[in-house]
């Protein structure tokens, strides 16, 4: 549902689109923080760049969950995700 309202464009906005992309927001700075922890050496774009991967992934993976239903995995995929990422940072941080 988030994501519909996220993709939804009127010259008013729902006060639920504002919601859910505040929320998303947070969530971003979450995973810029946790970024810094993992690769400190990551500069400013690069750790922009990851953090705004990481949430698109994640959407997608929910996504699949959706289409998929209990044939996918999602923790399984998350697990993968999160195992990408670190080789991500350390590939940015060498850059």
């Amino acid at each position: 549902l988030g994501l519909m309202l996220a993709l939804e464009r009127r010259p008013e906005e729902p006060s639920a689109r504002t919601m859910f992309l505040r929320v998303r927001e947070v969530a971003l700075g979450q995973v810029r923080r946790a970024l810094e922890q993992l690769a400190p050496d990551l500069d400013e774009d690069a750790a922009r760049l990851l953090a705004t991967y990481t949430m698109a992934a994640a959407d997608g993976l929910f996504i699949a969950k959706q289409i998929g239903g209990d044939g996918v995995d999602l923790v399984r995929l998350f697990e993968l995700h999160a195992r990408m990422l670190i080789d991500a940072a350390d590939r940015l941080s060498v850059a």
